[in-house]
């Protein structure tokens, strides 16, 4: 039976070895990808289905802010992030797997094409923000 790692304590992680908190803190960094990428489909979702109305709400930013109690810009930024990854179907298979750190692919989103998202994805592996 796995433990769920989010209800491990301090004391608990401080008994684990390095190997395995570098694997637990791999995993949640990418867990963080997963779930922003998740949050911006489902404000696309909201967005085109109108689900935002049943909430009084003006669209689906509106919805983050008042019934996620998200910033503006968050909300903004997901949602465009998503909307960008619905025409770059490798990256956003890596993007729902965790394997492009969240920073680098909403940077990524904007200049990768179907024909270079390959590319970008690798260079998301090898580079920093300073290369």
């Amino acid at each position: 039976m796995e433990i769920d790692p989010v209800s491990l304590t301090l004391k608990e992680m401080l008994r684990m070895d390095s190997l395995a908190l570098h694997n637990l803190a791999k995993k949640t960094a990418g867990s963080l990808t997963r779930y922003r990428a998740l949050c911006g489909r489902l404000l696309l979702a909201i967005q085109r289905t109108g689900a935002y109305l049943e909430h009084g709400c003006s669209g689906a930013v509106h919805y983050a802010i008042l019934q996620l109690g998200m910033p503006v810009r968050e909300a903004r930024q997901l949602k465009r992030v998503a909307r960008e990854l619905e025409a770059l179907p490798f990256l956003r298979l890596r993007a729902n797997l965790g394997e492009i750190d969240w920073s680098k692919l909403r940077e990524v989103v904007r200049v990768a094409t179907v024909d270079t998202e390959q590319r970008w994805a690798e260079l998301c592996k090898t580079c920093t923000y300073a290369d």
